[in-house]
């Protein structure tokens, strides 16, 4: 089992040399939705195919997504919940803030989207 983030990086870029046919269809799609010319995109769609792309489906159902109006000091958020008994994780919830992205070119959506996919897929596989 790797110890190191550099093991982890190897290990995840070696499994990523042959996409399965479930990744190919992922990737497929992926690729429709970035360019497709339509100025917003549906981050629960766009979430479900990078969770089999990127992330070996460990993030669905763990991982919760949704759009937040009272976020307003970052585009994202990645947000985990405790139980104080065990310290387990509870729930994951990624939060995307209305204010700031929605007059944003759509590829900070889709950026912002990743980039807090990644830290809870992290949390999921060191925890």
């Amino acid at each position: 089992m790797p110890v190191t983030d550099e093991e982890f990086a190897i290990e995840a870029i070696a499994t990523l040399a042959t996409l399965s046919q479930e990744q190919i269809k992922a990737l497929e799609a992926v690729n429709k939705i970035l360019r497709n010319g339509e100025p917003f995109v549906d981050i629960h769609e766009l979430f479900g195919y990078y969770n089999v792309l990127y992330f070996r489906k460990l993030l669905v159902p763990r991982v919760e997504v949704l759009w937040s109006s009272r976020l307003t000091l970052c585009a994202g958020i990645c947000e985990l919940s405790k139980d104080p008994a065990t310290g387990k994780l509870t729930r994951i919830r990624l939060k995307m803030s209305t204010p700031l992205l929605q007059y944003r070119p759509r590829s900070d959506t889709i950026n912002t989207l990743l980039h807090e996919a990644i830290h809870a897929y992290f949390f999921i596989t060191t925890s």
